[in-house]
C-alpha cells in the first residue's frame, strides 16, 4: 500500500533555450500555470472513484465531472503482450467530461534490461491512457518502468489536458505519446521526468487544428540511455554508438510544421547523447529534433 503518492515537486532552475531550423519551432515565454482544476476542487466533487491496489485498472463508464482518487493505490502491472500493456485506462471507449486523476503509483514487472525494440514489438503500451471530453487533469502521479508514461486523448469543444506534480522514472519510450490521438497540445509543469527515451512525441498521425499549444514549465527532463539493440539494425540509430549500445532518442519528435507550438519556461533538459539521424531512403528531410542541430544558452529569469 502506498501511503502518500502525491508528489509535490518544486524546482529552482534556469531556462534552457533551444533553437533549431526546419520544421521545429520552440518559443520560450512565461507559461501560465493556472490549474484547470485544483486538487481540493477535484477531491470535493460529488462523483468520485476511489482506486485500490490492483494489477490493472480500466474504467469504461463514469459520469461527467468525475475524480479518480488513487492516492493510496499501487497499480503493479503484469505485462506479457501488447494486449495487456496498458496499466491504467480512464474513459476507455467511453470518455466523459472534465475528468481528474489524483495520486497513485503505477509500475510494471517488465524486465528493465529488455531492449527498446523487444518492448516495441510485444509490450507496447503506457502507464496511463486517458480519454476525456473537454479536458482532463493528472496530479501527483508516480510511474516507474512503463513503455510510454502517458497517452492523452481529448474530444469535445475545449480540448485541453494537464499533467502536474508527476514523477516518471525509467520510461522506456515517450513520456507523452501524442501520435495517434486527437489530443491537442497540453500543459506539463512541476514534473520530474527521471530517465526517459524520448520526452514528447507529437503528431505522427494527426493534424493540429489550432487548439492549445504545449506549455512546459518548472520541469526537469533527463534523457537516459537505455537498452536499445535491434535485429532490424535501424540505420539512423546506428551512427557513432553502434547498434547494441544503450541509447536515448530525442527531446521532441514532430512530424509536421503544423504541429502545436511549444512554450517552455524554467525547465532543464539533460541530454547525454546526440540522438542519431532520421535519414530517409528517399533523401527527404526528417523532422525529428537532433540535439546536434541545437544551441543552448542560460537565460536569467526576468
Amino acid at each position: 500500500m502506498v501511503s502518500n503518492s502525491r508528489y509535490r515537486l518544486r524546482f529552482i532552475v534556469f531556462t534552457l533555450i533551444f533553437a533549431t531550423t526546419g520544421a521545429l519551432a520552440l518559443i520560450f515565454v512565461s507559461a501560465t500555470n493556472d490549474p484547470l482544476l485544483t486538487v481540493d476542487q477535484a477531491l470535493s466533487r460529488s462523483s468520485k472513484v476511489v482506486v485500490s491496489d490492483t494489477d490493472k485498472f480500466t474504467d469504461t463508464n463514469h459520469p461527467d465531472f468525475t475524480t479518480f482518487d488513487a492516492r493510496n493505490a499501487h497499480i503493479d502491472g503484469v505485462v506479457r503482450s501488447n494486449a495487456d500493456a496498458y496499466l491504467v485506462r480512464v474513459g476507455h471507449r467511453n470518455p466523459s467530461k472534465q475528468t481528474a486523476w489524483i495520486g497513485g503509483l503505477v509500475t510494471s514487472d517488465v524486465d528493465r534490461n529488455f531492449s527498446w525494440h523487444r518492448l516495441k514489438s510485444d509490450r507496447d503500451g503506457a502507464g496511463i491512457k486517458f480519454d476525456a471530453e473537454d479536458w482532463w487533469v493528472i496530479d501527483g502521479l508516480r510511474l516507474d518502468n512503463t513503455m510510454d508514461a502517458i497517452r492523452p486523448h481529448v474530444t469535445g469543444s475545449d480540448r485541453q489536458w494537464e499533467v502536474r506534480n508527476t514523477w516518471a522514472e525509467y520510461t522506456r519510450d515517450d513520456f507523452i505519446e501524442n501520435d495517434h490521438t486527437s489530443a491537442p497540445g497540453g500543459r506539463i509543469h512541476d514534473t520530474l521526468v527521471d530517465g526517459v527515451f524520448m520526452f514528447l512525441s507529437v503528431g505522427q498521425n494527426q493534424t493540429w487544428d489550432g487548439d492549445n499549444p504545449y506549455h512546459i514549465s518548472n520541469t526537469i527532463v533527463d534523457l537516459k540511455p537505455m537498452p536499445y539493440d535491434s535485429d532490424e539494425k535501424t540505420p539512423y540509430m546506428e551512427d557513432a554508438y553502434g547498434f547494441d549500445a544503450d541509447r536515448h532518442g530525442h527531446l521532441f519528435k514532430r512530424y509536421d510544421s503544423s504541429d502545436p507550438p511549444m512554450y517552455v519556461s524554467d525547465t532543464v533538459f539533460i541530454v547525454r547523447q546526440h540522438a542519431g539521424r532520421r535519414d530517409k531512403t528517399d533523401g527527404s528531410t526528417g523532422k525529428w529534433l537532433d540535439v546536434r542541430q541545437c544551441h543552448a544558452r542560460l537565460v536569467p529569469r526576468q
